[in-house]
């Protein structure tokens, strides 16, 4: 039978307990722990959305945001208990984020490619 850990991901002083469970039965229990131990108002914003609430700007002068995933559920991960104790990727991956490299993504958005331009730069100063 399948086993899943919630795991949570921010680090916490060494005294402070590690709210980190296994043994769920399911990934949706799993989640279910981790939306019950979230704040009053990451709560109230998962209903909102929940119900189909769509944004209005009186919700957002109230800071009510609409999100299945809010906040406080963002801090956490949902694996099988078998991959919790990877490193830290491994553990991203079997929650299925893709990894990906920070400058590969700058570029990207930079709209720059692979070849670089072999012409010399010169700073005025």
């Amino acid at each position: 039978m399948p086993d899943f850990s919630a795991l949570y991901l921010p680090a916490r002083e060494s005294d402070e307990p590690n709210p980190s469970r296994s043994g769920f039965e399911s990934q949706e229990a799993a989640e279910e722990y981790i939306f019950a131990g979230m704040c009053g108002s990451c709560k109230q914003d998962r209903q909102a959305a929940l119900d189909g609430v769509e944004m209005t700007e009186e919700m957002e002068n109230q800071g009510i945001f609409p999100s299945l995933w809010p906040g406080c559920a963002c801090e956490w991960v949902v694996v099988p208990t078998e991959k919790a104790n990877g490193t830290f990727p491994e553990i991203m991956e079997a929650a299925g984020w893709k990894p990906v490299d920070f400058m590969d993504t700058l570029k990207e958005v930079a709209g720059e490619d692979d070849e670089q331009d072999e012409s010399p730069t010169r700073v005025q100063g």
